[in-house]
């Protein structure tokens, strides 16, 4: 059954899987930075496991790896195919197809769990894949990898039925594994977990209730001291950075309002049209991007079918399960956890504030900053736990029909499921390509600037789209790994703000004697990403520096020494 929510994730990712090698999911932006975390991942577990977050841009601070998130959840494991193959890329968009297809799977896993019928289940699971805020976060990794979450609470369910020291042990790795993955996906899963507790404390009421619930408390402590490297290091880059966090009207303006859940991802060549109308009329006026939480045609209708069901009494009262306690039946219960986690998801997704506004009343999200844990970028990303809840209440419900209703509703869903998922909205991107230029440094231990760099109007205000580009060089390094002043992240260093700005004109007196304090002895010129850049005749202002030498070259990629460098 797994291979068929692997062949699906290849559909929902169709045409990326065509290119898996060479292409990445949408622009050359966020992307690309996610290849290059694979990639680190693989290089440091290997050369320096000890210091994995030390990563190679923004030099010379450290720990920069947490700048962002980190993924070493999937960098750690694709290690193995990174080294063979030397391509990021591939191990990238082979974790995204595994997310998908775990995720999905464990939807199925978890709706059976809860007394779903299997067809039905399996429904939800690739539902819960194509949905259009999973298609859009196929480019943003760190949101697309919440796939150990349906497992998280499958091990609870377990606990409520044996809690044992293995069972918990078992949520622990499990809690642990989606920190290490994704710190987003870390703090739903934990919410999520505490949720099913509230749940079960309420659904039981009694000792053993009780018992199962501080079992589960203390697993999700000990899958937070596994993840203690990663959480102690974004607590030190806290520390480190007063202006790490993000700012409210950042996070004002990534908040949810209600109608986004009727904004979609533009669909497929199938829905585009449908959806498109929707997107006119529901459109958020900031950062739509973030708030794309329609849940999709298929549970959009799937869900009105289970209120017709349910109001017309088809759900089925003859159900062979067990009743979950003293008479509550068996959809009853698992149905209150579904709706449990759908008020969660979307209380928080509605951000520090209602409206995304800086005067609206506070909301739960504003806790966060609260209890110290700082306000997230984009709390509209918690919304995907109303399309995971919707995913599993539609399956618990529909599946209580029976015969040829049955048999009728999973034919008519798996062609809407098809027309909905192919083809595919995602439009990848071809990759910059590694060239003999960056493999020269390898294995050396040279210190690099790339050029061209950020580039800041007036010296204050920053040229937005340069930083992107950096997110190519990003991606470039790979090639060697060199520690070098570049970088592309969630957060800009105060350090690396300062040294851009010092070099807006380069070569000159000013910026080599920077370069020399800072210990860089290398500058490689992608010469194609120069035109209207302020380093557009770098190479001739190089190749007429004293003391400068070029070491490399390789269709528009060149290589300088200026180690030697001497006044001009």
């Amino acid at each position: 059954m797994f291979l068929l929510f692997v062949g699906w994730a290849v559909v929902v990712t169709w045409p990326l899987t065509s290119n898996i090698a060479t292409y990445v999911a949408g622009d050359l932006g966020d992307p690309l930075e996610y290849a290059w975390m694979i990639g680190w991942g693989g290089h440091a577990i290997t050369a320096q496991p000890l210091a994995l977050f030390d990563s190679n841009m923004f030099f010379p601070l450290e720990n920069t790896l947490v700048f962002s998130e980190n993924l070493l959840g999937l960098a750690i494991p694709m290690a193995p195919l990174t080294r063979l193959t030397g391509n990021a890329i591939l191990s990238t968009n082979v974790a995204i197809l595994l997310s998908i297809a775990i995720g999905s799977f464990g939807v199925r896993r978890l709706a059976m769990a809860l007394g779903a019928h299997g067809g039905v289940a399996t429904l939800a699971g690739l539902a819960f894949a194509v949905a259009p805020y999973r298609v859009a976060s196929i480019a943003h990794v760190h949101v697309l990898a919440i796939h150990f979450l349906p497992f998280a609470l499958l091990a609870f369910l377990r606990l409520v039925r044996n809690p044992t020291f293995r069972g918990a042990g078992v949520l622990a790795a499990i809690v642990g594994a989606q920190w290490w993955t994704s710190m987003t996906g870390g703090a739903m899963t934990l919410l999520v977990v505490a949720t099913a507790g509230v749940w079960w404390l309420v659904v039981r009421r009694d000792a053993a209730a009780i018992r199962v619930v501080a079992v589960a408390a203390g697993a999700c402590v000990a899958g937070l001291l596994l993840a203690a490297p990663v959480v102690v290091a974004y607590r030190a880059a806290v520390e480190d950075h007063p202006n790490y966090s993000h700012p409210e009207i950042e996070v004002l303006d990534n908040s949810a309002t209600p109608s986004a859940y009727l904004f979609p991802h533009r669909g497929g060549g199938l829905t585009r049209s449908a959806y498109a109308a929707l997107a006119e009329r529901f459109e958020p006026a900031r950062s739509g991007h973030e708030k794309t939480l329609f849940p999709g045609a298929y549970l959009a209708l799937a869900t009105v079918a289970a209120v017709v069901v349910a109001a017309a009494g088809v759900a089925s009262r003859r159900s062979h399960s067990a009743p979950l306690h003293n008479g509550a039946s068996a959809m009853t219960a698992p149905l209150l956890l579904c709706g449990l986690i759908a008020l969660l998801g979307f209380a928080l997704s509605l951000g520090p504030k209602w409206g995304g506004a800086d005067d609206g009343f506070p909301l739960p999200f504003a806790l966060f900053d609260k209890v110290g844990v700082g306000l997230g970028r984009v709390p509209a990303r918690f919304g995907v736990l109303v399309t995971f809840a919707l995913a599993l209440a539609t399956a618990l419900v529909l599946g209580r029909l029976r015969g040829r209703f049955l048999h009728a509703f999973v034919a008519l869903s798996a062609l809407l499921l098809i027309v909905e998922a192919w083809p595919n909205a995602v439009q990848p991107s071809r990759a910059p390509e590694l060239t003999e230029a960056h493999r020269a440094l390898r294995g050396t231990d040279r210190t690099v600037l790339v050029l061209p760099t950020t580039e800041w109007i007036n010296g204050e205000i920053v040229e937005f789209p340069s930083v992107v580009r950096e997110a190519q060089i990003l991606w470039l390094s790979t090639a060697n790994y060199r520690p070098m002043v570049n970088g592309y992240a969630a957060f800009l260093p105060q350090a690396y703000v300062d040294i851009t700005k010092g070099l807006q004109i380069f070569p000159s007196e000013s910026s080599m004697a920077l370069l020399g304090r800072l210990r860089v002895d290398t500058v490689i010129v992608e010469t194609s990403l120069l035109a209207d850049t302020p380093w557009v005749d770098v190479s001739h202002h190089l190749a007429a520096w004293p003391g400068v030498r070029l070491l490399a070259e390789d269709g528009t990629t060149q290589v300088w020494d200026i180690s030697q460098a001497a006044d001009p």
